[in-house]
């Protein structure tokens, strides 16, 4: 069987920016959750989380880690709960080390900025802050909905400028050859929050909307450019320094649409092959300036595992059968069946169920009838893969 090819996808608006590091905020300037609210976000994986300086994107937070998916007392110390929840908190500031420059100026304030997030489910969502009350900062609360008292967590959706793998992952030669997908970045159903949304803590101070903020028109400017690559370490959120990528001369159009793409893979295991889509937000592109990557699809090297079910559970009660799982990668994946076994009827196929990570992860579950089952009482799902191999889950018992 070929060697699989893994593919995280995921959005993060990474900048590529040739320009020096400067230094971050000198005072503490909060930036996440910090009155006990999160984000309603898939959390049994990795959380991708980016912020930056909407008018000067050399200003961000880079490859820090500043989500939380579990309460750890440390670094975490938030709403985030337990992993597996579905909550997750942004904890950070602007004045931590590795994070690079600092969007308040000293007679002017605070900057407006955007954070980007990626759930493990490939669910995102988008929330810009003005920073314009000193009190708040850049606090997440000050775009969510606010009943007076309270606080309401927001929900991811759907991605619309995130790549999708349409055609298989090829190898050959060492190479690896991708068809991605993008939709039509103008007309996103991203989730997006801005504290010039009404209803919010934002609104109800009255503080945090100077500039009038318009996210429909801020989206109207986005148009893609060309698809670039990077070799890095395999991770969860790339280097964006601009020396770290390529161009690799494929232009995506500009609304959308499917590309093809090919690139050597990486010789040394540890090591993952980026694609990244180019983003314009309206501003003319200069060489050597900074710009945004859309969305990028992490293929893995030499040892990666091929897609397979994994987490696989089953429950059953009131007569039916409950069968979860959640995979993390998904390229070249053509379908998962599930299969009941018995010693008696050998393999029984009960359902068949479409792959949705788009290349990257998800999470899946069916109910079915206990009479399906045949009085089988094991339970495996198989990924049918596109050039014809098949792999198992391990099997459970209910």
């Amino acid at each position: 069987m070929r060697k699989a090819i893994l593919a995280s996808i995921f959005i993060v608006v990474a900048v590529l920016s040739g320009a020096p590091v400067y230094a971050s905020c000198g005072p503490p300037t909060a930036l996440g959750h910090l009155n006990d609210s999160y984000f309603i976000c898939g959390d049994s994986g990795p959380i991708v989380a980016y912020a930056y300086e909407l008018d000067a994107p050399s200003v961000g937070t880079g490859p820090i880690k500043i989500s939380c998916s579990a309460f750890d007392g440390v670094l975490c110390t938030g709403s985030s709960g337990v992993v597996g929840d579905n909550k997750v908190t942004i904890e950070s500031d602007w004045s931590n080390v590795g994070i690079s420059g600092c969007p308040v100026d000293p007679s002017t304030g605070g900057k407006r900025v955007m954070l980007v997030v990626q759930c493990a489910d490939g669910q995102g969502l988008m929330v810009s802050l003005s920073g314009h009350d000193g009190g708040l900062a850049y606090t997440i609360e000050a775009a969510q909905p606010f009943d007076g008292s309270v606080s309401s967590p927001v929900a991811a959706g759907p991605l619309s400028t995130r790549p999708k793998v349409t055609g298989s992952a090829a190898t050959s030669a060492g190479s690896v050859n991708l068809t991605l997908h993008f939709e039509n970045p103008k007309s996103p159903t991203t989730p997006f929050y801005s504290d010039c949304d009404a209803n919010t803590l934002g609104a109800f101070l009255g503080t945090t909307c100077p500039d009038a903020f318009d996210k429909n028109a801020f989206l109207t400017r986005a148009q893609y450019g060309n698809v670039w690559k990077s070799t890095q370490a395999c991770g969860n959120t790339p280097d964006p320094t601009a020396t770290k990528w390529t161009d690799t001369g494929v232009l995506i159009p500009a609304t959308g649409g499917d590309v093809a793409v090919s690139a050597l893979l990486p010789t040394a295991v540890t090591d993952c092959l980026y694609f990244g889509g180019e983003l314009n937000l309206g501003f003319p592109r200069v060489t050597g300036q900074p710009f945004g990557i859309a969305g990028t699809v992490q293929v893995g090297g030499q040892t990666v595992a091929p897609p397979k079910a994994d987490n696989l559970k089953a429950s059953s009660a009131a007569g039916k059968v409950t069968i979860s799982w959640s995979s993390t990668n998904e390229i070249g994946l053509g379908v998962f069946k599930v299969l009941a076994i018995s010693k008696s009827k050998g393999e029984l196929e009960l359902t068949s169920v479409s792959p949705r990570g788009n290349g990257g992860s998800a999470s899946y579950s069916v109910t079915l009838g206990m009479g399906d089952f045949k009085g089988a009482k094991t339970v495996i799902v198989r990924s049918i893969l596109t050039d014809g191999s098949k792999v198992d889950s391990a099997a459970v018992n209910f």
